[in-house]
């Protein structure tokens, strides 16, 4: 009986400690957000409950050092990753460690304008170490000791993760998200490059597309100016098929309220190609200016985010989206009460999600010049799961199946067209400052044409999304910068909105009417489409590089 009180005594012990040490490793990041408001991660149960069981594998071990190494091994990954944050503004992704190797003098060379900062996060992370490795000595002989349990702790960091990531496609899935803690974001990172970058390397299996080309980064000139003195509003569709669209020619009346406004000459509109085939690509790649497909140092660098910019010239920036936080990836450069994403949506109908956007724009005072990003949830797949019922205009049931998803994907045209509709109003009456709103979508979608669905092929009519515009009266000359692209690209979209901010982006290896749209990986190591167009702007070449 005693010898089952004391293991249940020593049970409790390490089960204790487990949750006080991941109290402790995520220390770092809880004292960052209130030096930093713009550092937005949110707690997780699930991730805190993953923390626990580490902890209690590593204290139940008979080396008795392991909780020691597995502090130090998170608090250095938590600690690079808010070094980063503090210098670039974002988080570390997989192709960050990467080219760790072939940067590693230019990382040491940004870093030396912050010895102050790396004195101060080392100076905490010690502290914490020195906590840890005394907490370890005064219980080692009022714990668990586990047969195996170290090797489960290996297995578990060594083989589980490093597994998953090895049999994911998309690197997408472990790129840093807003909403996680620094060590959640740094070991899904290091999990990724361990399995494919170390073990798909020694099996030869690593593959680079051979259309890479060593890029210079683009060139952001600031042409100074006065501070902005107007609102820009970015409205991001999702899975947008223009020619669904009766604003561009489609028969059913899928946007009665923009074809209203087409016909008293208040909107431009026309069709543009994206620079991605989905959502994880195309919105880091339209708000950083990422011209090409392999350049990451558009991503890694932030010199072209587009909301820095504007932050770096006066204005409020704003993040308000019903899609995840981890699609804001090297996007949302914005305060943390700025930054809005499903996360934060709660006790809402899944179907009226996109109507949360209404009540958060009034969120923005547009009083003050403001950028303000609305990213919807608009026509993502299924189709009929993101729109309410009330706007179902063609029947959803009784059909056969691709009847259905056509159908179900005009109906959510058609509340997307609502929202819009509802946004120029409100605009409409509560801005004073020149405004200008533009309406895109991510990418395209394939909604039957040519007996393909969804966006998963690199064709041109899978990168074509609607390109719209509407200003204030008083904006209208504002407005026209954005209508006069050289070429119809998402890419020269941001160009436009950097120069209508006061910058001049300039690309070194420019080639006139060439453009690409990235597939499914954002670094560009999959395959890819290389565009040309002619004199007239118009497509007169699509090659898929891979």
């Amino acid at each position: 009986m005693s010898e089952i009180l004391n293991y249940v005594r020593k049970a409790l012990v390490t089960l204790a400690l487990a949750v006080l040490l991941s109290v402790l490793v995520l220390i770092p990041d809880e004292i960052y957000k209130l030096v930093n408001i713009q550092y937005p991660p949110d707690f997780d149960e699930q991730i805190f409950f993953i923390l626990i069981l580490s902890y209690a594998l590593a204290l139940s071990t008979k080396g008795r050092r392991a909780p020691i190494v597995l502090s130090g091994v998170f608090l250095v990954i938590s600690g690079s990753e808010i070094l980063h944050f503090e210098y670039f503004g974002t988080l570390i992704s997989p192709n960050e460690i990467t080219l760790l190797a072939t940067e590693i003098d230019e990382i040491i060379l940004s870093l030396t304008t912050m010895w102050f900062e790396i004195a101060v996060i080392f100076v905490g992370l010690f502290v914490l170490v020195l906590s840890v490795i005394k907490v370890n000595s005064l219980t080692k002989d009022h714990r668990l000791s586990v047969p195996l349990a170290a090797i489960a702790l290996i297995l578990l960091y060594g083989y589980v993760l490093p597994s998953r990531a090895y049999n994911d496609t998309s690197v997408q899935n472990y790129y840093p998200s807003p909403s996680n803690y620094s060590l959640v974001n740094g070991v899904k990172a290091l999990s990724w490059v361990f399995a494919n970058d170390v073990v798909r390397g020694l099996r030869n299996e690593k593959r680079v597309n051979p259309h890479h080309q060593k890029r210079q980064p683009l060139k952001v000139i600031d042409l100074m100016g006065d501070k902005p003195n107007f609102n820009l509003i970015v409205v991001m569709g999702e899975s947008l098929n223009p020619h669904r669209m009766s604003a561009f020619g489609a028969s059913r009346k899928t946007t009665p309220f923009l074809d209203a406004r087409i016909d008293k000459d208040e909107i431009y509109k026309r069709i543009v190609y994206s620079g991605g085939m989905s959502t994880k690509v195309s919105i880091p790649t339209f708000f950083n200016l990422k011209k090409y497909p392999e350049d990451v140092s558009a991503l890694t660098k932030g010199h072209t985010n587009l909301l820095r910019l504007a932050k770096n010239k006066g204005m409020d920036t704003w993040w308000l989206s019903t899609q995840s936080a981890g699609l804001a990836t090297y996007s949302a450069q914005v305060d943390r009460r700025a930054f809005f994403s499903k996360e934060d949506i709660v006790n809402t109908d899944e179907k009226s999600t996109d109507l949360v956007l209404l009540d958060l724009i009034k969120k923005v005072n547009l009083e003050k010049p403001s950028f303000v990003v609305l990213h919807e949830r608009g026509s993502h797949s299924p189709y009929e799961r993101y729109h309410p019922d009330e706007y179902d205009h063609f029947p959803e049931d009784g059909v056969s199946t691709d009847q259905k998803r056509v159908n179900s994907y005009d109906n959510s045209l058609i509340f997307s067209d609502h929202i819009h509709e509802e946004i120029i109003k409100y605009v409409e009456k509560h801005s004073f400052l020149p405004t200008v709103v533009l309406f895109t979508g991510d990418h395209g979608e394939l909604v039957g044409e040519k007996g393909l669905w969804g966006h998963s092929v690199l064709i041109p009519e899978g990168a074509e999304v609607p390109y719209i515009v509407w200003s204030s009266q008083s904006a209208k000359h504002l407005a026209k910068q954005m209508i006069d692209l050289p070429y119809p690209t998402h890419f020269e979209i941001g160009r436009s909105i950097a120069a209508l901010l006061g910058y001049e982006v300039a690309d070194p290896q420019e080639r006139q009417g060439e453009y690409f749209v990235n597939g499914k990986n954002l670094a560009g190591t999959g395959p890819f489409a290389k565009l040309g167009f002619d004199d007239e702007k118009s497509i007169e070449s699509w090659a898929v590089l891979k």
